[in-house]
């Protein structure tokens, strides 16, 4: 892909199509129909970057898993390593703008609402996506995870208000040594974008 990639303004993954999918995708490469896929993977731009690395296939027959919590965009994130393409990465027809972030906790909740607008000349969908990074962890965490996320269909000058909530649940982890899950108190970041490296908005929360 290296030898190729840069002259190419777009490269399509078709997963398991089917038996229709030469139909489908006709219709993309044709403009009958607009993309809206994200990736569900993190695409390396090598394979010495992946967690992996090192310790995959040691010994025959013997594979060692050494990711710990690190798994996929997780490893990639909090390592600072720079992906092909990252996690939540999908190509469009046409542009969203994100716009006017809400952050309030609501008893067990973290209710989050912004704004997203098909600024481009097609209609299209989007995926918008939370992460949540905890400032000062008490242990070893990932730089940011997804917590939640939701498509929405938009003509093209049309703006929605989207909204989520997180469960406070979803930000805990399992202590070894209590044999129970724990939330930490503090300040938690609230990160909405269109993938895990293109991150629109932030604001914050601090939970007690």
């Amino acid at each position: 892909m290296d030898k190729w990639l840069s002259k190419v303004k777009g490269v399509v993954q078709m997963w398991f199509a089917g038996t229709e999918g030469g139909n489908a995708i006709a219709d993309v490469l044709f403009g009958n129909y607009n993309p809206s896929g994200k990736l569900p993977i993190t695409f390396p731009k090598k394979w010495e970057d992946c967690s992996a690395f090192g310790t995959y296939k040691t010994f025959p027959a013997r594979t060692y898993y050494a990711d710990d919590i690190y798994v996929g965009y997780r490893h990639f994130d909090t390592k600072n390593i720079e992906p092909l393409f990252p996690f939540g990465f999908g190509l469009s027809y046409t542009n969203f703008e994100y716009e006017n972030l809400s952050v309030n906790e609501s008893g067990n909740s973290i209710d989050v609402s912004f704004d997203i607008k098909n600024i481009g000349s097609f209609d299209g969908a989007e995926t918008a996506q939370i992460y949540v990074s905890e400032i000062q962890p008490l242990i070893d965490r990932p730089a940011k995870e997804l917590k939640a996320f939701k498509k929405v269909f938009l003509k093209k000058g049309e703006t929605q208000k989207v909204n989520l909530s997180i469960d406070k649940k979803s930000l805990s982890y399992f202590d070894a040594k209590t044999h129970d899950w724990m939330l930490d108190n503090g300040e938690y970041e609230i990160l909405v974008g269109a993938s895990s490296r293109d991150i629109k908005l932030k604001s914050s929360v601090i939970l007690k």
